[in-house]
């Protein structure tokens, strides 16, 4: 049996990939989480049982409880306990001690550290420190990450799994020569580039698709004409849109916190995956690898103007072809060994 934990939405790229991969290697995986999403049986995986809190709806946390609550009881030697982010560990401790007295495997998988969230609070150091002793792998998205994870276990139980997507042969098409289409997808915060992407408003002949959780209706912001919201897509959906009409994916990152700062985003992959350029600030530390590489554009500061950019958006919108050799190097596929390895 493999219990997966998260307050995540099942809709979650990362969560469904982990899931597919988890599910290869125990006939009994049981997802307990969030729903967010409007359409779920898009991104449901036939295999796995989905138990899953509904917003506004007491009733489906008490039942996910009492579900949870009852596996977690009954899990023994050989199970596998798989908590995301430490927010989930936290509020599972009692649990997590009793899994441990029992020989449950625990994996820890990071997908936004608190740690580095709040690198300067003594009180969330100790507890990272207490839940990390409790699990036997933490899981993080880079090798920097690694090294500051390290510092608060046994660098030999942190795992690096990266956040590329599963590798899929796709065709190379034409995009628009009229327009530039720039894309983000995710969930839409301020901290996330908001302030630079929303002054594309009404420019010509730039055109901006947002996919993902809409957080706009807490805007005073009416979107544009040449603003298209997609709404909810899944990861498959994402790529092949992107792959097909996209020219540039933003990757925006304010630079307030360690999370951010040492920020390994999908989208730098979802980029290389369907032939976009990456629209990244310098603050973030992988933004030297898009210059090194020339994988698309590094903005000087978070809070430019992108005025600064316009020329170079659209003249460099079609250069970016990146070979199959590079696309398998950064793909999740690599990680399927890792994963059979849990059990």
């Amino acid at each position: 049996m493999i219990i997966f934990k998260t307050f995540s939405c099942f809709s979650d790229a990362r969560v469904i990939k982990t899931l597919k991969y988890l599910n290869s290697i125990d006939d009994d995986v049981f997802f307990s989480g969030a729903k967010s999403c409007k359409d779920p049986d898009s991104f449901f995986i036939k295999q796995v049982n989905y138990n899953y809190i509904e917003r506004d709806n007491i009733f489906s946390l008490i039942k996910v409880a009492i579900l949870d609550t009852r596996r977690l009881i009954k899990s023994r030697e050989g199970d596998l306990i798989y908590v995301v982010n430490e927010q989930m560990g936290f509020f599972l401790l009692p649990m997590l001690f009793f899994c441990r007295l029992r020989k449950v495997k625990i994996i820890l998988d990071l997908y936004d550290s608190l740690l580095l969230i709040y690198s300067n609070r003594l009180y969330v150091k100790l507890a990272c420190r207490l839940l990390y002793s409790l699990v036997d792998i933490v899981i993080v998205t880079d090798q920097r990450r690694k090294v500051l994870t390290s510092s608060f276990t046994n660098v030999n139980k942190v795992k690096v799994v990266e956040n590329f997507p599963i590798y899929v042969q796709r065709p190379i098409f034409e995009k628009s020569e009229v327009f530039v289409n720039l894309f983000f997808s995710g969930s839409l915060h301020e901290t996330r580039g908001w302030s630079f992407i929303k002054q594309f408003a009404n420019i010509y002949p730039f055109k901006v698709y947002l996919a993902g959780w809409n957080n706009l209706e807490d805007r005073d912001f009416i979107l544009p004409d040449n603003f298209i919201n997609l709404g909810l897509l899944n990861q498959d959906e994402i790529l092949n849109f992107m792959n097909s009409q996209i020219h540039w994916i933003f990757c925006l990152y304010e630079p307030i916190n360690e999370n951010n700062l040492n920020a390994s985003p999908n989208k730098i992959y979802d980029a290389i995956h369907t032939n976009c350029g990456i629209i990244i600030n310098s603050e973030v530390y992988v933004s030297k690898l898009v210059d090194e590489n020339n994988w698309g554009l590094v903005i000087n500061n978070y809070y430019d103007d992108f005025e600064n950019y316009l020329d170079y958006l659209i003249s460099a919108k079609n250069k970016f072809i990146f070979s199959d050799e590079l696309k398998c190097s950064y793909s999740f596929n690599q990680y399927e060994h890792f994963f059979k390895s849990l059990k």
